[in-house]
């Protein structure tokens, strides 16, 4: 099975996702909908809400408006560093589109990025699921050292395949793990469920 035949057998539940995703970003402050309607237009696969699916499917519970409302919380999350990370990098295109901060300039830019990742947290605080709330703070927690340990090394020319290794895991593969974690946790998964979800992600985001 490819990744495509997963994405639609997930339609339906998908197009929900997407749903939520443009209603939680609402705001009476007319440019954080415009940023976050033309980010979210940009492209990309939804991996990580497609993982929090899947976690809750695997475990014995459908999507529910419950798990899709918590499909939102870790693509907002990724969103917030996309935003971020182009400012730090000064980046100017992504997926063949203008960046937010080459349109709209990098205070807004980082602006909205901390809006969507209070977004994502008022998310999480709606259900106060402890362990979820857990997990995805150290995940986050996890993302954020590896974007300042890839901003201090940045330009050491002698950098290591082991702290590549090292960046991609805290980047990527901490959220898309959080990801399948959070739909397993939903799904009141067991410790032995749990445990291969945690390391289903970790390989999936390293791949």
């Amino acid at each position: 099975m490819e990744f495509r035949d997963v994405t639609q057998d997930l339609k339906s539940d998908l197009a929900r996702v997407e749903k939520s995703i443009n209603q939680n970003y609402k705001s009476d402050v007319p440019l954080i909908p415009g940023i976050s309607s033309y980010l979210m237009s940009c492209g990309g696969k939804r991996i990580r809400p497609i993982l929090t699916l899947l976690g809750a499917k695997l475990c014995g519970r459908e999507a529910d408006d419950t798990v899709v409302k918590h499909g939102c919380v870790v693509e907002y999350i990724h969103a917030a560093t996309l935003l971020h990370d182009d400012v730090v990098d000064e980046t100017t295109v992504r997926r063949g589109k203008e960046t937010v901060n080459a349109k709209w300039g990098s205070d807004a830019s980082i602006l909205v990025g901390d809006f969507l990742i209070s977004r994502a947290i008022l998310i999480l605080a709606e259900d106060c699921e402890r362990k979820i709330i857990q997990a995805v703070t150290e995940a986050t927690k996890v993302l954020v050292e590896g974007g300042i340990h890839e901003y201090t090394e940045a330009r050491n020319i002698k950098v290591t395949e082991k702290h590549i290794l090292d960046v991609i895991h805290r980047k990527t593969g901490s959220m898309i793990s959080v990801s399948a974690r959070i739909g397993g946790l939903l799904a009141h998964a067991t410790e032995q469920q749990e445990t291969a979800i945690v390391s289903f992600g970790d390989d999936f985001g390293m791949a």
